[in-house]
């Protein structure tokens, strides 16, 4: 059996330093192959746009249109 003794100071700052250097998110990749992180503003942005834009469904839209048809 082979005994391995660890520093946890260096092992803690190597840990901590590769998970800085991680991705951890999405990004939009332009023809030319550059990355764009996706930024938590540019979800919320897109998110408000189709909030914005969103409109009820009418009754036809929903299937319901031999409903109002028959009233």
């Amino acid at each position: 059996m082979i005994k391995t003794v660890v520093n946890m100071k260096t092992l803690n700052a190597t840990f901590n330093q590769a998970a800085k250097n991680q991705f951890n998110g999405g990004a939009i990749v332009d023809e030319f192959g550059n990355e764009t992180p996706i930024t938590e503003t540019m979800i919320q942005h897109a998110c408000s746009l189709l909030t914005d834009s969103w409109k009820f469904p009418t009754m036809k839209q929903q299937g319901y249109g031999h409903i109002a048809l028959a009233r």
